[in-house]
């Protein structure tokens, strides 16, 4: 019978480059279309940096908006009554209002202070993409924008059983520099993207 006898490396290569002949010009044409090849991003931190964290400090990052700062507020009361003495840094992206800002931070025994990444981001940023950064995306940037060296991120429902600065004592943490654990989704269709897991 006919057996199919698998190509070489060599015809594998030269087909290969065939590909990429064809395909090469139309993509040179495009990027000098769109001018991707001349442009340049632009810097993401007010003077092309994130503030200088302070050399061994350590604490809790924390992302919220109005419509998530109750909850926010009780993990935090929940982490205190877990003894957890972490300061805690509370970041949304031009979301939350400086009254109500100054009132979060007025709760002496939460002890978290409330920063807006609008505050640290490029002026040069356009609205559109400070408002992209607002939910999720807040998470990456207020973990470059802190001032702590060391950090335990939190979601607003995050629920500890014992004071997460233990964690920092770990063997993983000492090896690793850095725990990850996996989000639960209790909902979750078959081939839907998962959306903040």
């Amino acid at each position: 019978a006919n057996a199919k006898v698998p190509p070489t490396q060599e015809a594998l290569t030269l087909a290969l480059r065939a590909w990429a002949d064809d395909v090469e010009p139309p993509l040179r044409e495009l990027a000098a279309r769109s001018n991707m090849s001349t442009r340049r991003a632009l810097p993401l931190f007010a003077g092309g940096q994130p503030q200088p964290w302070k050399n061994g400090t350590r604490g809790v990052v924390t992302c919220s908006s109005p419509n998530l700062i109750k909850a926010t507020l009780l993990m935090v009361a929940r982490l205190r009554s877990k003894g957890c003495q972490l300061p805690v840094e509370l970041w949304h992206a031009n979301e939350i209002l400086a009254d109500e800002a100054q009132a979060v931070q007025s709760t002496d025994e939460l002890g978290l202070t409330v920063h807006d990444l609008a505050d640290v981001i490029s002026p040069s940023l356009p609205a559109d993409e400070l408002r992209a950064l607002q939910g999720y995306m807040c998470k990456p940037l207020a973990l470059l924008a802190s001032t702590f060296d060391e950090i335990v991120l939190l979601d607003h429902d995050a629920h500890v059983f014992i004071d997460p600065a233990t964690l920092f004592h770990t063997r993983f943490f000492a090896e690793r520099g850095s725990i990850l654990f996996r989000d639960r989704v209790q909902r979750h269709l078959r081939g839907q993207p998962l959306k903040d897991a």
